[in-house]
């Protein structure tokens, strides 16, 4: 059995599929530095470590070693270019092949030119989409070293719910200023008289505006129809919540929520800035989400989702339909295992100018 070290920065819940997925082809480790994830019914194994934060970058004892140790037949790291030992490891490997996980390009043209170089070094690289293999072989970096494991989320009782009575707005992640969830309570408060009377917003998460998004939703007069649920991670007790939702709504970034959703068949909304995680790659407007620019669209989008129940159903069959058939955790792992299986080991560090 191969034995695979994946290095990451901290283990998150809905990351734990993937690796007791993986665990049942090969001996999986996950070097990390957050706390402890392996409980009875998980198969992978875990290196915890410690991490020293420098600026905006990140040193992260333990990787280095484990890269010249010979333990691993392949290791895989992300590709974030703040964590520093990722970026030496693939310098120091020994025998182990070498995968960085995780590319995307952005407007940054030094830090694009940076990823090139270090997977024309590494033995390849594992894309979250195949948005952008194109732009990378007109960089000269060969597709027998591009894989694509489609980055997803792992929704045990996914089912489509697009044709579920629908009575709310539904946002579930994390509660941080920059995702602009009060920009949904403030909309939602102006247009109170021209949606169902029942029509409320569920908030699921946890974070630093709890507090401020429950002053605001009081200082507009509508705490009783703002309901803030906390965190929850029960895909049991999430679904009632995302089939009962018109649309996931974030104003701010989107990420995985987005497939979330779809798992449900449930539409997005979301704006059109382009600082969304990759994950906005399958959002399509007006095929499985409704975007926009500006505050009045982000409105008329709410009060056009409650008065015509066909869009909402149409939107969410559109979006249960991508996560059915080209999302679930299987694909992704799939994706991880034509990886593992089909590396080869890069011969030399021979930088293409």
């Amino acid at each position: 059995m191969k034995k695979i070290l994946i290095v990451q920065n901290k283990i998150l819940h809905y990351r734990k599929p993937l690796y007791n997925e993986l665990s049942k082809y090969y001996d999986v480790t996950i070097l990390h530095s957050g706390d402890k994830s392996i409980k009875i019914n998980d198969n992978y194994k875990e290196i915890i470590t410690s991490v020293k934060k420098v600026g905006s970058f990140f040193w992260q004892s333990g990787v280095l070693k484990a890269v010249q140790s010979n333990d691993y037949d392949i290791i895989i790291v992300m590709f974030d270019l703040h964590w520093v030992c990722n970026i030496i490891a693939v310098f120091l490997r020994s025998n182990s092949r070498f995968l960085y996980w995780g590319h995307r390009y952005n407007k940054n043209r030094l830090r694009n030119k940076i990823r090139n170089l270090l997977i024309q070094i590494s033995d390849g690289v594992i894309l979250y989409n195949d948005i952008e293999i194109s732009k990378m072989i007109s960089h000269r970096i060969s597709k027998s070293k591009i894989f694509v494991a489609p980055n997803t989320i792992y929704v045990p009782n996914f089912s489509d719910g697009s044709s579920a009575h629908k009575n709310s707005f539904l946002y579930v992640g994390r509660l941080q200023k920059r995702k602009r969830i009060d920009l949904l309570i403030r909309a939602f408060s102006e247009i109170l008289n021209r949606i169902p009377k029942n029509t409320k917003i569920n908030i699921v998460g946890s974070g630093q505006e709890n507090n401020n998004l429950k002053n605001i939703a009081k200082h507009l007069g509508i705490s009783n129809r703002v309901v803030f649920y906390g965190k929850i991670t029960e895909s049991k007790k999430l679904k009632p919540l995302f089939c009962s939702a018109y649309a996931y709504v974030s104003p701010g970034p989107i990420g995985l929520g987005a497939l979330h959703s779809f798992a449900y068949g449930i539409p997005v909304v979301t704006n059109c800035s382009d600082r969304h995680g990759p994950e906005f790659d399958n959002i399509s407007d007006h095929g499985n989400a409704l975007l926009y620019k500006t505050y009045d669209e982000f409105k008329e989008i709410l009060v056009s989702l409650c008065d015509n129940k066909n869009l909402s159903t149409r939107l969410g069959k559109n979006a249960y339909k991508l996560y059915s058939q080209h999302r679930t955790i299987e694909k992704m792992v799939r994706g991880y295992r034509e990886a593992i299986e089909g590396i080869k080991k890069t011969k030399s560090y021979k930088i293409i100018n």
